[in-house]
């Protein structure tokens, strides 16, 4: 109860829902009025539509290559963490391997 007590929550809270009250509806009106503009056709719009979809083709792309990152074999983490893994399973291989061979010898 402290919290909505504060005048610096009560603050910010007030310029989160006054910046929501405007930009929100903002948006929302340069939104359909670039629909609008790019319903008709014109010279030049098919470049127009792809650098207005530009950024949202970007993100899809930048995941796929910090995945692609993670997953490589050479130098990716989860690489690393598999190779640790790897060698771990063959120590204890090998440990296995040289108690049963001294069990067999006594």
């Amino acid at each position: 109860m402290f919290l909505l007590r504060d005048p610096f929550f009560a603050a910010s809270f007030r310029t989160i829902g006054a910046f929501c009250l405007v930009t929100v509806p903002a948006e929302l009106l340069l939104g359909f009025a670039l629909a609008y503009l790019l319903r008709e056709p014109f010279p030049g719009r098919a470049a127009v539509r792809v650098v207005l979809l530009f950024p949202w083709l970007i993100s899809p792309v930048a995941n796929g290559v910090m995945w692609h990152f993670l997953y490589a074999t050479s130098s990716g983490i989860l690489g690393y963490f598999s190779a640790l893994l790897v060698a771990a399973v063959v120590v204890v291989g090998a440990l296995y391997a040289v108690l049963n061979r001294s069990e067999v010898q006594e």
